[in-house]
């Protein structure tokens, strides 16, 4: 205190604005910092959340079009008909070895039945045959066993699915028989045609490795992790193949019993992010389950990424903003002390004021007397300058961290240091504060598309055998969803032998002739030209008196027109016409892609199911007409019996005949001896 107390005046005062300014300049970083590094937080918390939403309803997605196709193969078996069993299981897999065909990923594909619905004639509530679809090579093997044949084998899984009665996502295991590899079923109950009674259940096998597929084409943010784990904990896909088949207790043990992961994901409850570290490095991780179907076990999908990524933006704009701060305060201080000398004598009289300054208090009186030269005039001046300068700088800093980035602010001259770190960290938030809105904006886009295939794909799982009724219901809702105003679905006919043409089951809004014309020729027009090239068609200058849409202002030419083809990666079966006042943007149309597929195959499921049914009646009259022919033989037969009969009878006759003509003719003869020897 001694040695402070000898400083002279110009020492003190360039003592105290040194330790006053060091003082607001790191009030000012911290508070800068605290702003910045909680708005990056929340930013990594919804990025973390999103992509787990993401990657779980693309999960979800995989394993329902799986489980639709494992409910399609089900519910034929439902329909028995009046075939035997042989001709049933014929038919039972003709169509698992197309479900294959459709599927090469697919592994297996079987019905497990009751005999006692099954095979006529059974009685005994156990015992059951199990026809299995075995991809073999280029080929396909067709096996049968027969199971439970002496005990209802209780304890069993196919035992438990009985007693559950519902889907399921079969845990993950490895059938050697099959490959060396991770597989998991698909399994939808068979209810039986009369009581709905449990009849068995059909079931689709396929390799996980599906799902690292998956993965490996995700677009993470550098350093991540993502699993995807099972009901019980199993690792079923992993960005590092090396935990796949490991179980997330053994794994994650800490983490899982500091969380109670497996048991909230078994409930389906979504977890809210957390911090965990992987060899000595923090992540922040999001888990978010899913549930496939009607099934009640969820899985989960386990999204990690890494908080120097999450952060890194964020210490690159605090450097930055240190760096021009700091060169401010070299530049304050460089002020102070190229006018110290000239304010020796005077500074005892603005020593409260400077005190003032210190404090962090601007509103500071700088009414000075001039008795000095014009000295103090000229320091009071200053001192303006200097108190205008600091407050128009800190209104400046307030209103950023308040989120107006729209503040004016205009630097006092080139060399304002201070100025320009605090526009390049306004720069920075604004640019950080773009790319938000436009990750949001994406994950808008995103999370709409999402729901729409989530609605869309809960209509397209719902049974219809009429494709009037499903057709009209599907572009209603469609139509609405997009925000269009017409729409029409057109479906390839070839139920008639020898005739195929293009017709339009289900439209909303078409008039005229439009709506008239339900038959279209292939080839014909722009939807023939559509189903046959099996490409998109967006027309922004639609032909006038193609398509017209009517409103309170009359009929008005639509502005933008979109035919999809409706195909799967074999096979188109129609088209998709939509139409509307406003052009369709990018969003719309990559949903109507994706959708567009999914229309396909439950078209071609139904189109399916109806062929079949046009086979069983067919199947039934050949049956009938057989019935009446064995019936006609079976009379032909009796009468050719009854003429052979008769046949024989005269045959009889005749022979007694020749031998009393034999008798005469002897008697003849030797009559004539004796007239003869007479």
């Amino acid at each position: 205190m001694a040695k402070y107390l000898s400083f002279k005046l110009k020492g003190k005062l360039l003592f105290i604005s040194i330790v006053t300014t060091i003082i607001i300049f790191f009030l000012f970083n911290t508070a800068v910092y605290l702003v910045i590094r909680k708005l990056s937080f929340e930013q990594a918390v919804e990025t973390s959340s999103t992509y787990a939403n993401k990657y779980a309803m693309s999960a979800k997605n995989v394993f329902d079009y799986d489980m639709g196709l494992t409910k399609g193969i089900a519910n034929l078996a439902q329909y028995k008909g009046n075939y035997s069993e042989n001709k049933r299981d014929s038919i039972y897999t003709g169509m698992m070895i197309e479900i294959c065909k459709m599927n090469p990923e697919y592994i297996s594909v079987w019905l497990s039945m009751e005999l006692k619905y099954f095979q006529e004639g059974y009685k005994t509530n156990h015992g059951r045959k199990l026809i299995a679809t075995v991809r073999k090579g280029s080929g396909f093997s067709v096996d049968v066993y027969h199971r439970d044949m002496e005990s209802p084998n209780i304890g069993s899984d196919y035992y438990q699915i009985k007693a559950d009665n519902v889907p399921v996502l079969a845990e993950p295991y490895i059938d050697s028989e099959l490959g060396n590899f991770m597989i998991t079923s698909l399994i939808y109950p068979i209810k039986n045609e009369s009581d709905s009674a449990f009849a068995g259940v059909g079931g689709i096998d396929i390799p996980l490795s599906r799902l690292q597929g998956m993965f490996d084409r995700m677009d993470l943010l550098p350093g991540s992790k993502a699993f995807i784990i099972s009901n019980t904990g199993i690792i079923v896909s992993h960005t590092d193949q090396r935990s796949v088949g490991k179980n997330i207790t053994e794994l994650y043990s800490e983490l899982n019993n500091q969380y109670n992961l497996i048991d909230k994901i078994k409930s389906g409850k979504y977890i809210q992010p957390f911090k965990q570290n992987i060899l000595d490095e923090d992540y922040l991780t999001s888990v978010m389950p899913f549930k496939v179907e009607e099934t009640i076990a969820p899985w989960a999908v386990f999204i990690s990424i890494p908080e120097s990524i999450i952060f890194g933006k964020f210490e690159k704009i605090r450097t930055n903003f240190i760096i021009f701060s700091f060169l401010g305060l070299l530049l304050i201080l460089g002020v102070f002390v190229m006018f110290s000398n000239n304010i020796e004598k005077i500074i005892e009289r603005v020593t409260h004021a400077i005190n003032t300054l210190a404090d962090g208090n601007l509103n500071v009186s700088q009414d000075f007397k001039d008795n000095s030269n014009g000295k103090l005039r000229k320091l009071n001046d200053s001192l303006k300058l200097l108190v205008s300068k600091l407050k128009y700088t800190a209104n400046f800093a307030q209103e950023i961290e308040k989120g107006n980035f729209d503040a004016d602010f205009e630097l006092r001259s080139e060399d304002d240091q201070m100025g320009k770190a605090l526009m390049n960290m306004r720069l920075g938030l604004l640019m950080a504060k773009s790319d938000e809105e436009m990750r949001r904006e994406k994950d808008t886009r995103s999370a709409w598309i999402s729901d729409g295939l989530a609605r869309f794909a809960d209509i397209l799982r719902k049974d219809s055998t009429d494709f009037e009724v499903f057709s009209v219901k599907l572009i209603s809702e469609l139509v609405k969803y997009i925000d269009a105003h017409v729409g029409g679905i057109y479906v390839v006919d070839d139920f008639t032998p020898g005739e195929i043409f293009i017709r339009l089951t289900g439209s909303y809004a078409y008039e005229g002739e439009k709506l008239l014309k339900k038959r279209i020729e292939m080839e014909e027009g722009l939807i023939g030209a559509c189903i046959k090239e099996g490409s998109i068609k967006q027309i922004n200058d639609i032909p006038k008196g193609y398509l017209s849409i009517s409103s309170s202002l009359g009929e008005r030419i639509p502005k933008s027109l979109i035919i999809l083809p409706l195909k799967t990666k074999t096979e188109i079966i129609g088209a998709l016409e939509l139409a509307s006042l406003k052009e369709f943007n990018s969003s719309t149309l990559e949903f109507l892609e994706k959708l567009a597929e999914s229309i396909a195959v439950s078209f071609i499921s139904i189109k399916m199911q109806k062929k079949t049914e046009e086979l069983l009646e067919q199947s039934k009259l050949q049956t009938e007409q057989m019935m009446a022919q064995e019936e006609e033989m079976r009379l032909n037969m009796e009468e050719m019996m009854l003429t052979q009969e008769e046949m024989e009878h005269k045959e009889e006759q005749l022979k007694l005949i020749l031998e009393e003509l034999e008798i005469q003719e002897e008697d003849m003869k030797k009559r004539i001896e004796s007239i003869k020897k007479l």
